[in-house]
Order: structure tokens, then C-alpha cells, then sequence
């Protein structure tokens, strides 16, 4: 029977391991994340990094034939550590080699990619390694941040499944074409700039739409994080509204506010910040911070 050894901060491949009774000779886990909250709940032994050297440290001393990294925070230089008879592999949440990188669900939302799994042999850069197995589905626009997480989540261990099916043989090489996006996520991707289009805010809203993300933007010297946002198209409103100026504030009612955007009206969703900074009438702009 194969010992594996399992390195990241993601439940759901390590979940099926631990349930289907494979042998885990040890599980490392950063620092404060998900995983650890369900390692604690059922009894698994586990030992956390702080740093990439104390990683490799623990890496170089375990006896393992295939180590899984599936959110592991650092690039491992592969070809360092790796025996004649072990096998690296990395469960990475898109469908490679198209979005490579630390935002790809993000980025699916973002770049109007459908979104997927795939589980492939590791090398020295990043994502890039020969593919074994994968799985793709459809991008729709009732799916949010955390519904596409959840989702793409499940495919991982669906991809990972294959992988173990056909033992960790790879079936393709990766490609990079010109039509592939690589894409980590910034600070400066988070800011939401009121020059951009009504459409292109309300899916960078949508793109960063979780409470350890969120989109957002600054104004009286006040941040606001923004959880939703949509294009307000009833006819109505649009009638009576007609007068507003461009960015202007015309609504504000719980954690949401309306304003006009280029003849059109934005309704921004489950603000958080001291909403009561701001007034009907305001015109909105960028400061940025």
C-alpha cells in the first residue's frame, strides 16, 4: 500500500483519504486555517508548518510514496526533494493549463472561464506539470464566490479519485497557449475603480464576493467592502431617477446603496463599513488607498 504524505490547508481530497482508509504516514498544515478545525474535530494526528524551510525540513524527513499538495502556501523545488520512487502531485482548482496561479476561481469569475479541477505531477514551477486527470463544468451566472469555491472544491476530489485510478500515470503534457490566463490576486484587484464600466464593477464585486476578500473602495476617508453588486434595470426607477448625476448616491437603506452609472443605476450589497458616513445625494469617486 502506498504512504502518502499530504501538505496544504484544503478538507476535501484529504477527507477522502482519511474515510477511505489509505495510508497517511503524516499530514502537515499551515498556520490558522479550516483544516485544522477538522483535523482537531476527529481525532487526526497532524503537525503545522510556520515557514517554507520548516515545510522542506519535514518534507526531506518523511518516508512517503506520494506526497499531495492540495493548498500548499509555497513552491516546492521538486526536483530538491524528490526520491527516485515518489510521485508529487498537486490538486489545483481549474482546469489546466488555463488559470494558473493563486486566484484561479477568482479568475473564472473574473475572465468568464468555466471552472474545474486537475490533479497533475509537480515540477519546479508553478501549475505546470504533466496533467493525470481533470474536470470541468460549466460557469453560470447563479453561481457566487462561495457557491463556485464549494463547487470547485468537489471536483478536486473528483479529479484526485481519477488520479488514484489510474496511478498517478499522466495522460497529457501542459501547453501554455496565448488564450491561457496565469492570475494571482492583488490588493490593487480588490479596488474598485468608478471609471470602469457598471458591468465590469458589479463582476469584479462578484469576483471577490466573500468576507475574507470583497471588493471595495474609499470614500470620506472611509473603506467600504462590498459583498454584492448589480445592474438595477426596472423602468421605473430608471424614470423617476432620471435627473441624477453620474457616481451620485440616490438610495441608502440597510447595507445597500443605489447610484447612478452612465445613464444606468448600480445597487451595491452587503456593505460593510460605517454606511452611515454616506448620504443620499453624494457623489461617489476614486480615493484610492
Amino acid at each position: 500500500m502506498k504512504k502518502y504524505l499530504f501538505v496544504g490547508n484544503r478538507v476535501g481530497v484529504l477527507k477522502f483519504l482519511i474515510e477511505s482508509g489509505y495510508h497517511i504516514e503524516k499530514i502537515l498544515i499551515p498556520t490558522f486555517n479550516y483544516v485544522q478545525t477538522y483535523l482537531d474535530k476527529t481525532g487526526t494526528k497532524y503537525e503545522i508548518f510556520h515557514n517554507k524551510n520548516e515545510l522542506l525540513s519535514k518534507i526531506i524527513n518523511t518516508d512517503f510514496d506520494v506526497l499531495v499538495s492540495n493548498g500548499c502556501p509555497f513552491i516546492l523545488p521538486v526536483s530538491q526533494l524528490k526520491k527516485g520512487h515518489q510521485i508529487f502531485v498537486n490538486i489545483h482548482p481549474s482546469y489546466l493549463p488555463d488559470l494558473r496561479g493563486k486566484s484561479p476561481i477568482n479568475g473564472a469569475i473574473l475572465f468568464n472561464k468555466d471552472p474545474g479541477a486537475t490533479c497533475h505531477i509537480m515540477d519546479d514551477d508553478i501549475d505546470s506539470g504533466d496533467i493525470i486527470s481533470q474536470v470541468k463544468f460549466h460557469y453560470s451566472d447563479d453561481l457566487d464566490l462561495g457557491l463556485l469555491y464549494k463547487l470547485c472544491f468537489i471536483a478536486e476530489v473528483d479529479a484526485f479519485k481519477e488520479a488514484i485510478r489510474v496511478n498517478f500515470s499522466p495522460k497529457k503534457s501542459q501547453i501554455i497557449g496565448e488564450n491561457y490566463i496565469y492570475f494571482s490576486s492583488s490588493h490593487s484587484d480588490l479596488l474598485i475603480n468608478f471609471d470602469d464600466s457598471a458591468e465590469k464593477i458589479c463582476k469584479q464585486v462578484k469576483a471577490f464576493g466573500v468576507r475574507s476578500q470583497g471588493a471595495r473602495f474609499t470614500f470620506k476617508n472611509q473603506e467600504f467592502i462590498v459583498l454584492e453588486a448589480r445592474v438595477i434595470t426596472n423602468k421605473y426607477l430608471l424614470s423617476k431617477l432620471d435627473d441624477y448625476k453620474n457616481l451620485q448616491i440616490a438610495f441608502i437603506y440597510d447595507d445597500n446603496i443605489v447610484f447612478r452609472k452612465d445613464g444606468k443605476f448600480v445597487k451595491f450589497g452587503k456593505i460593510i463599513g460605517k454606511i452611515h458616513y454616506l448620504e443620499e445625494g453624494d457623489i461617489l469617486k476614486n480615493e484610492f488607498k
